[in-house]
């Protein structure tokens, strides 16, 4: 997988592009953990329309990522839309955990 980030007045952004493995979900995670302490109050968006699949860790920390507030961008939706789904059934799944 390739990960961009752009750092911007308004916001930070992940632009993710081809296969989030398991070892690439782990290095998004770091990756978003060394920018939260750079955000001060900016917003966090994660671009997801270059994603071709993503391992279960990665559809786990995209919902984990979206309940502590970062954005999920998906402006190529036709591509998108499986990963999308997925996102919201992990999230409904660990809301009917709670």
């Amino acid at each position: 997988m390739d990960m961009y980030q752009h750092d911007s007045v308004d916001n930070f952004r992940f632009v993710l592009k081809g296969e989030l493995s398991e070892t690439d979900a782990h290095e998004l995670k770091w990756a978003w953990k060394t920018a939260k302490s750079i955000l001060n109050g900016k917003d966090l968006i994660i671009e997801v329309s270059g994603v071709t699949k993503v391992a279960p860790a990665g559809i786990d920390l995209l919902s984990r990522l979206r309940q502590s507030g970062a954005r999920i961008s998906a402006t190529h939706l036709p591509e998108c839309e499986e990963l999308l789904r997925l996102l919201v059934c992990c999230e409904s799944e660990m809301s009917g955990a709670i």
